[in-house]
């Protein structure tokens, strides 16, 4: 360790990091982990915050404006407007606490995918990455389908979904791409 350099103790996270993120200003950091998200300041080297969960959230990213937070798992997507002054629990068959907005709010996995596992024989889906639109007005979600049967064979899908509504914008599909009405 170089002398000067903060460490910052993470001891209940050490074995169980799933992704994290920087606030675009460098100001906080967030750590997903075992059905949790923290929130900590890199100034303070203090843990602000605690987002409790009945799963492990998979993909975490600040918008550039550093004022949200996109939580993604499938099922269980959201947009959290940033409150670092108390701790929060989630539970995903319950009400959202305010501040928080459910992405693809109709099902647990965006239109497109589900319709396409349920058409074409898919026996699963899964949320593989994502990326955020350059303003953070949208974010861009891959997804890997399975097939049921020995061939196990997989295909790929990304939705573009809006943050202020939680919808599909558009869809690429292999080769071809369409924008959603």
């Amino acid at each position: 360790m170089s002398e000067g350099v903060p460490v910052i103790q993470l001891p209940w996270v050490a074995a169980s990091f799933r992704q994290i993120a920087f606030q675009p200003n460098g100001d906080l950091i967030a750590i997903s982990a075992y059905q949790s998200i923290v929130i900590w300041s890199v100034e303070t080297q203090q843990q602000l915050s605690r987002i409790k969960f009945d799963f492990t959230p998979q993909v975490i990213m600040f918008t550039p404006d550093g004022q949200r937070l996109v939580i993604l798992d499938e099922p269980n997507s959201f947009v959290w407007k940033l409150d670092t002054r108390q701790d929060i629990v989630v539970v995903h068959d319950e009400p959202l606490p305010a501040g928080f907005t459910r992405l693809w709010p109709r099902q647990p996995r965006p239109e497109r995918v589900a319709a396409l596992v349920e058409e074409q024989n898919w026996s699963d889906s899964h949320l593989e990455s994502a990326a955020m639109g350059p303003q953070g007005e949208s974010i861009a979600v891959g997804w890997v389908l399975v097939r049921r049967g020995p061939d196990g064979s997989k295909a790929g899908l990304v939705t573009i979904v809006d943050l202020s509504s939680g919808l599909e914008t558009a869809v690429l599909e292999g080769s071809k791409a369409r924008r959603l009405a």
